[in-house]
């Protein structure tokens, strides 16, 4: 009441000031501001000396106890009409109202202040239809529609053609009727994902529904709709969730049949939301021919910290349906990972892949898992000290084959610490080498738990029955999990590098560095000959320890020649020469002064062998000394060219083209080692890569026998001489390896000046000529990539027969149209002229649904997969799935 009092003097208030006040009858005054013009009568007219007149008015009331309970801010950018009689305030032309937490936008508004009620509507345009229509929020919930009645007090509406935002979707309603909880009461409505309400590509319509407002839509009897025709398809009532958050609640279960398991219900179960940072997600499947299996998945996170999921997966299939018997098999999956955020000084890792060994064969789909050979899992734990050189790791890793189903597992830690320099800050200058002596520190420790059960001790000899182990593998379970944690190994290994620099004779470089390690085990072993050839291992259990050091030094220096031409278009070229020589010293371990090894009797004409007493995770001491010099030479080749700019540009022609061998002056036969070359290079701009790796063996081979029908040599015999003082090579080829790479697509062909004219309109003449003769015209901006790789490795050793394999693999896609695309990858063996591997996947975008093709050709593997399904996750169900792959010809 307030409010009504206030409004009447504020138009008494402008009936006061206006001319049309004096002398005349009381009519309703009209404020129209279409005009400049009128703007300015209106000030004359009105001396409005005090009050400003703006095309935007706004009408600010105190806070009142009556009806409304806040400030009441209207606008339009036509012009706003007040009529006493009637207690009305109509606003023309963007149009705009805010009350509380209400907004509302549209053409034409209308408030009835007797009634506490708005109408809004939007304006015809020349062909009927309507245009700037009502857009109405409050809070978060917004919608559209053609007209809107609202009542301000009751907080109830009625809505004509609504299109409102729900979940993942919009419901569309002709007639609704709004509460004051925001809930909609409907007729003749459906709902859809796709985004043209207008003429969406898919509803489920109904001619009743109720909106539970951030809950569900409940409908009666539906029907699908699609591109507006009705099909078949429909039930007799609807549920459709629609929180604003995760919620719990029942999984629909796709079904189908395969030729081996017959028929499914599949993916079926029970969805938890627990809480904003976690969930759990609870599946299971069962087939008619006795499979079955379950799945425990849950993600979780919490911002800024972590993020995460864990999956566990367990299938159990009877043997009667692949015809052999009664007995069952079972398998599981256990997949966990945990990424941690970048923050303080600690992090914690995890990704966890295990499974039994024929799990991908037996349940997987994904074609890539059929040739997956091994499995990694890794738990990870670092800790930087601040303010110390020192950093902590702890991880716990797990490798295992599939194939020959070995499994390890292997906790490890490390302690290490960063370069220092003590001598930097007594020393003032600190280019010498005094102040470039720095040194660092790392321990290790590391067990190690395996199902494979070997003999540690190798040699010319055998070993007692009582003490032989067969090179087992067993199964990784409880029954056996005593005599695998008897195969336990563990060990501990601290290290200490000590290296400084000195440059000398100015250009040149020399590193010299040294290191000392020392490894621990948990016992000792000591042997004794018994009889003919077999020793026998006495193991003494207790802490026992080996040590190593080496030192060395390295030579190094950097020389460029360059070559400059009187071509304006190649001006210059560089060659760059890095040859690097190295001198390392390494005692021989095995020496009976060091009490490594044991000098054992192997046989009765009373011949020896030293023997490690120390072996595990780290090695043994390493035997021979060594006295190596060691060499390499690297090249890089750069042209400086001029571009068509007129620019001064460098290009690598050889990114690197290499050679490296050593000598071993401590040796006493073969000194010498393979003489290793490395070319690295790219032709036409990085578009084709080249790489090329070869060994060279210097030393020549004597044949020992030969096949008698192919004259070809089965055994040989290395001999120490070289092969140039045969009069032949410099050796004999022992590996060669050609690989060639390149990523193409359709940008990449595109020339500077073709770029510009692609930016250019196209002519007239030319478009009436490619409309004439469209057979005749094809579209080569079709994005595309495509990837290519060639490899090609020999290997040979001395006279025997090389072998050689090839092999050409490609992928990439092609984007036929904007919502085609055709992606391919496939690989092809040269030797054996078939395809190895090729799958081929076709999307394509429907706007709201999307089709998926997938086919193998080739293959054990061989099938194909279709799924057309609705992009929404709310309306995942409503999909078709066609497969037809290796399980089902089986």
């Amino acid at each position: 009441m307030r409010f009504r009092i206030l409004f009447i003097f504020c138009c008494l208030l402008a009936l006061f000031f206006g001319s049309s006040a004096y002398g005349q009858d009381i009519k309703p005054l009209t404020i129209s501001l279409d005009s400049l013009n009128k703007l300015n009568e209106l000030k004359q007219q009105a001396a409005l000396d005090s009050i400003d007149l703006e095309e935007s008015d706004t009408v600010n009331r105190p806070a009142a106890s009556g009806d409304f309970t806040d400030i009441v801010t209207y606008s339009a950018t036509d012009s706003i009409k007040y009529d006493f009689k009637t207690q009305k305030i109509i606003l023309y032309t963007k149009s705009e109202i805010d009350y509380t937490n209400i907004n509302l936008k549209s053409d034409n508004i209308t408030l009835d202040w007797n009634t506490n009620e708005l109408t809004a509507i939007g304006l015809k345009d020349s062909l009927g239809g309507l245009t700037e229509t009502p857009i109405f929020k409050q809070g978060d919930d917004e919608y559209k529609a053609k007209k809107i009645r609202y009542n301000f007090v009751s907080e109830r509406a009625i809505v004509t053609d609504i299109v409102k935002k729900e979940g993942e979707g919009f419901l569309l309603l002709e007639t609704g009727k709004r509460d004051a909880e925001g809930n909609f009461n409907g007729v003749e409505g459906s709902y859809t994902t796709c985004t043209n309400t207008s003429h969406p590509h898919f509803r489920i319509r109904s001619k009743k529904l109720k909106v539970i407002e951030n809950k569900q839509i409940i409908t009666g009897p539906f029907q699908l709709e699609i591109m507006d025709i009705p099909t078949p398809v429909g039930f007799p009532f609807g549920l459709l969730p629609i929180p604003k958050t995760r919620s719990s609640g029942i999984i629909i279960p796709s079904y189908g049949e395969t030729q081996e398991r017959g028929f499914y219900l599949r993916d079926g179960g029970y969805y938890w939301a627990i809480s904003d940072h976690i969930d759990l997600t609870f599946l299971g499947e069962a087939y008619s021919k006795g499979v079955y299996g379950a799945s425990l998945r849950s993600r979780y996170a919490k911002r800024y910290y972590y993020t995460g999921n864990f999956d566990f997966r367990m299938n159990t299939i009877r043997a009667q349906e692949r015809g052999i018997d009664e007995s069952s098999s079972n398998d599981f999956r256990l997949t966990w990972s945990h990424n941690p955020k970048s923050r303080g000084s600690s992090s914690f890792s995890a990704n966890v892949n295990i499974m039994t060994s024929q799990f991908n064969e037996r349940n997987s789909f994904n074609p890539n898992d059929y040739t997956q050979a091994s499995v990694n899992s890794g738990i990870n734990y670092n800790k930087t000290f601040t303010g110390t050189p020192f950093v902590f790791s702890g991880s716990l890793r797990h490798d295992q084959n599939l194939q020959s189903k070995i499994t390890n597992v292997s906790p490890q830690a490390n302690l290490s610490m960063n370069r220092i320099f003590p001598l930097r800050k007594l020393v003032k200058n600190s280019q010498s080498p005094l102040a470039q002596l720095g040194f660092s520190y790392r321990l290790d420790g590391q067990a190690k738990i395996s199902n494979l059960l070997t003999n540690n001790i190798k040699g010319n000899f055998k070993i007692p029955s009582d003490q032989r182990k067969a090179s087992d593998t067993l199964a990784f379970d409880m029954d056996n999990l005593p005599e695998i944690l008897d195969n336990l190994q563990w060990g501990l290994k601290h290290s200490v590098p000590l290296s400084t620099s000195v440059t000398f004779l100015r250009y040149f470089k020399m590193n010299p560095s040294a290191n000392f390690t020392q490894v621990i085990y948990g016992s000792r072993n000591s042997y004794e000959w018994t009889q003919k050839d077999t020793v026998r291992t006495i193991v003494n259990q207790g802490i026992s320890q080996f040590y190593s050091y080496n030192a060395s030094v390295d030579f190094t220096t950097t020389f460029y020649s360059t070559f400059l031409f009187k071509s304006q278009k190649f001006k210059a070229l560089r060659h760059t020469m890095i040859p690097t020589i190295s001198l390392s010293y390494q005692p021989d371990f095995s020496d009976p002064r060091f009490g490594f090894y044991q000098e054992v009797q192997v046989s009765e004409d009373g011949r020896t062998q030293r023997i490690a007493r120390m072996t595990g995770l780290y090695g043994s001491p390493s035997t021979g000394e060594s006295g190596t010099v060691s060499f390499s030479l690297r090249n890089t080749l750069e042209a400086k060219v001029e571009t068509k700019e007129g620019k001064d540009e460098k290009r690598k022609l050889l990114d690197s083209f290499d050679f490296s061998s050593s000598y071993n002056l401590a040796a006493d036969s073969f000194n010498l080692g393979n003489i290793n070359v490395n070319l690295r290079t790219s032709l036409f701009k990085n578009k084709i890569g080249i790489n090329v790796r070869g060994a060279i063996d210097p030393y020549t081979y004597e044949a020992l026998t030969r096949d008698t029908l192919t004259n070809l040599v089965v055994t040989q015999r290395k001999i120490d001489r070289y092969a140039w003082t045969e009069g032949a090579s410099i050796g004999t080829l022992s590996t060669l390896a050609i690989s060639l790479n390149t990523s193409l697509s359709a940008d990449g062909f595109k020339s500077d000046n073709e770029e510009e004219a692609s930016s250019q309109a196209i002519s007239q003449a030319d478009l009436d000529f490619i409309n004439q003769n469209r057979n005749l015209y094809v579209d080569f901006d079709v994005p595309w990539t495509i990837s290519v790789s060639y490899n090609w490795n020999y290997s040979r050793t001395g006279l025997i027969e090389g072998n050689a394999s090839q092999n050409l693999s490609f992928n990439g896609d092609v984007s036929v149209t904007p919502k085609w695309k055709v992606a391919y990858n496939a690989s092809y063996d040269l030797e054996l002229n078939t395809f190895s591997d090729a799958t081929f996947n076709i999307h394509r975008d429907l706007h709201c649904w999307e089709l998926r093709v997938s086919w193998t050709p080739v293959g054990f593997r061989r099938g194909y997969s279709l799924d057309l399904r609705v992009k929404s996750s709310l309306l995942q169900d409503l999909k078709l799935n066609r497969r037809n792959n290796w399980r089902d010809r089986r």
